[in-house]
């Protein structure tokens, strides 16, 4: 291959390609790569690194925790971000614990009207607030002037309410072609979509109560998860719709309205749950903390702390807990072997192979059968 069949083939010049342009750069460059991470995401160089969502304006007209946190992750990545509050008591989650708790049922049935607990900064980071109450023309001359300045808005009232007050999408997308509206409820446009819903209401219709939480054959029951695990993700999904829309914006000019189940975010963190029924027919049963799906993989309590004597509590009686995973054969025969179980690990063997490769199992009961339920085992 001659010289110029050579430069044929070259699509650039190494000097256009990235690369050092210094020496420092080059040093940079070489430096192991946790220090480079280190150097790069250090706490106190937030401020120093580019914002993604600068110069979009985002109106928050929502309250608690499931559509506000959508706002929030806009805020922080550099989002301007305006709540609206309502006059004299703002967004309930004001009147939350830590440090604000609403009702001191049975003293009085009333909220403080006053401060603000943890759980409102938790949810709504980084924001402006102001607060407007929508039947005064005063106010609502002000949010229509917002949504004129604003990229889009988020809201979580009941279906048709900003609708019958004139500030729902139909109205706002005269107003502003290119604005973005989200509703997220709880239920969507279905049979509910006129009711409220809550994090633990979601995860109760959406099937993921019943799933969590041990067996009843060991004395368990349907249980909700502590955190408020379904407001938390429905937030981060409206966050990535938001995100898609706002590409679409980019491409055709045109604003769209984002409608968002609270109880579709619950049913996708069922796992395989539905598919399994839907195709065989089986409901999928609470087994605690243990994954059921990939392999013996869970928490157990051992009964023994590695530091009895020290005065934290977490470290005299939450060091019990350790975690077990047997994620190949021999790792299985080896707990059975430890936990010294009457079900042995050739209980459950392979036979012969399929036409795919696949091994075909074969339960195998044990010589004697043990009793429906065993007590845990002591370590």
């Amino acid at each position: 291959m001659d010289e110029k069949e050579l430069q044929k083939l070259k699509v650039c010049d190494i000097e256009d390609l990235p690369g050092p342009k210094s020496k420092e750069e080059l040093e940079e460059m070489k430096m192991p790569f946790e220090e480079y991470c280190r150097k790069a995401f250090d706490p106190g160089n937030e401020f120093l690194k580019p914002e993604a969502l600068k110069g979009i304006r985002w109106m928050s007209t929502t309250m608690y925790i499931f559509t506000p946190h959508s706002v929030a992750n806009l805020a922080e990545l550099g989002a301007e971000c305006i709540k609206v509050e309502m006059p004299r008591m703002g967004d309930p989650m004001r009147q939350t614990s830590p440090f604000n708790e609403a009702y001191l049922y049975p003293l009085h049935d009333t909220r403080p009207m006053t401060g603000t607990g943890y759980g409102f900064l938790n949810a709504n980071v980084n924001e402006y607030y102001i607060t407007l109450d929508y039947h005064v023309p005063e106010s609502k001359r002000v949010f229509y002037d917002l949504v004129k300045q604003s990229d889009g808005l988020t809201e979580c009232y009941r279906h048709g309410t900003f609708d019958r007050w004139k500030q729902g999408y139909r109205y706002l997308m005269e107003m502003n072609p290119r604005f973005i509206y989200v509703w997220g409820g709880g239920f969507g446009y279905g049979p509910k979509m006129f009711g409220g819903s809550y994090d633990i209401l979601g995860q109760a219709h959406a099937g993921l109560a019943s799933i969590t939480g041990t067996h009843k054959d060991m004395g368990g029951h349907a249980t909700k998860c502590t955190n408020w695990c379904i407001d938390w993700y429905s937030g981060t999904q409206i966050t990535c719709a938001i995100m898609a829309a706002l590409n679409y914006r980019l491409k055709t000019g045109l604003g769209t309205m984002i409608e968002f189940s609270q109880v579709q975010a619950a049913t996708r963190m069922c796992g395989y749950t539905a598919p399994l029924y839907g195709r065989f027919g089986i409901v999928r049963q609470r087994w605690g903390n243990w994954d059921t799906q990939l392999c013996v993989h869970g928490i157990i309590m051992t009964g023994k702390s590695d530091f009895p004597d020290r005065p934290n509590p977490q470290e005299k009686f939450e060091a019990r807990y350790v975690m077990l995973s047997a994620f190949q054969d021999a790792d299985f025969k080896d707990l059975c072997d430890i936990i010294r179980s009457r079900t042995s690990s050739a209980a459950i063997r392979p036979t012969r192979r399929g036409s795919a490769g696949r091994p075909r199992w074969k339960s195998i009961k044990p010589s004697r059968p043990g009793p429906r339920t065993r007590p845990a085992p002591k370590w």
